[in-house]
């Protein structure tokens, strides 16, 4: 028996689990600390006539909790009578893709998804993609090349319908003609569950040493105090000694030799 969080072996193949997490940071800066961390489930179900895909996704934590909850799907399918995939829905007849992470557009996690989507589309090479329609609705001027390109990185092209390209439809395309990217990787981070969950309890475990030893520091260092204002002088004494022990016990090994060699010296 295989679990949603394991990965399987096909053919000899290893392919990811079902089940992962994303750790995202910014676009603009991958260097940064993380921004977001998504949970991301890949469930197919086969039927007699048609192979239905949803990636579900939701928002698990966010730096910026202020917006909420964020969770949503994408959809594909394959219908064998037609030999087609569609790339928007669970089946041949329309779909539609939303994308609902607020405060999170803009950092690949779309291309991300979509990118599963497509591998598993290429997965039938000969089979047609169904055509996606572009709607001059939601071409905005801030989102319309951003629209256009998360498409056409996959290599689905398309015919405009005007100058501007804010509406069009796809042109007809076989599903091996798709290609994955790996744009997303730059800042974006897939774990499956299990390395994500063993990587938090190590560094919940390194936190609490930290913290273990930062407060036998601090008590170490009230106890220090407490003697100060005990006893002044002796802790100053003390804390000069600690200071230069060293060079004071290389001093007094130097005083000690030069006094004997003086001894052997003057014969006494």
């Amino acid at each position: 028996m295989t679990f949603s969080f394991e990965a399987k072996l096909s053919g000899g193949v290893r392919s990811k689990p079902l089940l992962n997490v994303l750790t995202v940071r910014p676009r603009e800066n991958p260097e940064a600390e993380p921004i977001a961390w998504l949970l991301v489930e890949f469930q197919e179900t086969t039927s007699f006539e048609n192979i239905s895909v949803i990636l579900s996704y939701e928002v698990i934590k966010r730096t910026n909790d202020r917006w909420g909850k964020s969770s949503g799907t994408f959809h594909a399918s394959y219908t064998k009578y037609r030999n087609s995939v569609s790339l928007t829905s669970s089946s041949p007849h329309g779909g539609a893709l939303f994308l609902n992470l607020m405060g999170l557009d803009g950092n690949r996690i779309g291309t991300y998804l979509m990118n599963e989507i497509v591998a598993w589309a290429k997965k039938h090479p000969d089979a047609s993609v169904d055509c996606i329609s572009l709607s001059s609705n939601q071409s905005s001027d801030d989102n319309k090349l951003r629209r256009n390109n998360f498409y056409e990185q996959f290599k689905i092209e398309f015919e405009y319908a005007d100058d501007e390209h804010k509406s069009g439809i796809s042109k007809p395309m076989l599903a091996g003609q798709l290609e994955t990217t790996d744009a997303w990787e730059k800042n974006i981070k897939e774990h499956d569950v299990q390395e994500f969950i063993r990587e938090q309890i190590n560094k919940n475990l390194a936190a609490k040493d930290k913290i273990a030893t930062m407060t036998n520091n601090i008590a170490n260092l009230r106890e220090e105090l407490g003697e100060a204002k005990q006893s002044p002088m002796r802790w100053a004494l003390k804390m000069l000694w600690h200071k230069y022990q060293v060079r004071l016990m290389m001093l007094m090994l130097s005083v000690l030799a030069g006094s004997i060699a003086w001894v052997k010296l003057n014969g006494l």
